[in-house]
């Protein structure tokens, strides 16, 4: 677990440019996210958009409701699990 948390990092760490990440992590393409977020860690979430900060902007179905959160990337976790139609 550890070891997948560290690789998590050290990927997240790597320098790439906005479009680069817009491409890694289209729109609309829902991700896991990481246990280690204290709110909605394990959770799925969608896509919106990736900021220049290496952030990416997502919502999260929560109790009936939409939660929008800005996600580090080393928080992204099983980045491509399926594309939304």
């Amino acid at each position: 677990m550890a070891g997948a948390s560290l690789q998590r990092e050290r990927d997240a760490r790597k320098k790439r440019s906005r479009k680069q990440l817009q491409e890694e992590l289209p729109k609309e393409v829902t991700i896991r996210i990481a246990p280690e977020h204290r709110l909605v860690g394990g959770m799925l979430a969608t896509i919106l958009d990736v900021t220049g900060r290496n952030t990416v902007k997502a919502v999260v179905d929560m109790l009936g409701g939409l939660l929008h959160v800005d996600l580090p990337l080393e928080l992204c976790i099983h980045w491509v699990i399926c594309r939304l139609s």
